[in-house]
């Protein structure tokens, strides 16, 4: 009976085993068009990166550029392996290498044409935006929903008194960014160390935008 229940368990987990290799396969795939924004400087441009399963079962790609009246560019070589995707235009000096994170549909990584980086998220059609609000202090901060920030950026507009003691004065208008940290580097500091530091940060800043860049505080 050991013997027999042995094997029955044995068998149980092979099968859960392949149920799971066969669920991660699907989750990895990246077929199917990806949308992104390009931002250099103050110009912004769209790009469509479009990708399909080849006759070979390996990956073949072309890109759309609305804004420059441009479809289907030539990908010339376009690999994914352990949720890292790069690919390569050689005509126009581009490469691009971008980890996907499944639980979100986008792929973030660098773009970088004839020697110039710059940041580039890759977002699946069709894929959900986030809507839920997160509170930090009294601070309720929303998903940006911007397209050149991954969508774990959150966003709020705040006003701050020009004379913090007295709260008398000009109301200065904030844009403030949360942005998660991308390094496990980041030295760790207590909440109420972090808290005060971007309060200075709050108070100091007269006008524009706050780049907050850790979700600590």
């Amino acid at each position: 009976m050991k013997i027999i229940t042995t094997l029955i368990l044995s068998l149980l987990l092979t099968g859960l085993g392949i149920s799971n290799l066969a669920q991660d396969s699907k989750q990895v795939s990246i077929s199917g068009n990806w949308d992104s924004v390009l931002k250099a400087g103050d110009a912004k441009l769209r790009l469509v990166l479009k990708v399909s399963d080849g006759p070979n079962g390996q990956l073949q790609a072309v890109m759309d550029s609305p804004d420059q009246g441009a479809s289907d560019l030539e990908v010339d070589t376009i690999t994914f392996q352990n949720n890292v995707l790069r690919f390569e235009m050689k005509k126009l000096q581009i490469v691009y290498e971008g980890r996907l994170n499944p639980g979100t549909s986008e792929i973030v990584g660098t773009f970088t044409q004839a020697g110039a980086s710059f940041s580039l998220v890759f977002r699946k059609q069709g894929a959900a935006q986030s809507t839920a609000t997160v509170k930090r202090g009294n601070v309720q901060l929303k998903p940006c929903n911007n397209p050149t920030l991954t969508s774990d950026a959150l966003c709020v507009k705040y006003e701050v008194f020009e004379n913090r003691a007295t709260r008398t004065g000009r109301r200065i208008p904030l844009n403030i960014i949360l942005l998660p940290a991308t390094s496990s580097k980041h030295s760790v500091v207590s909440r109420r160390s972090t808290m005060s530091a971007a309060r200075r940060r709050l108070c100091s800043a007269r006008a524009g935008s706050c780049r907050i860049s850790t979700l600590e505080c």
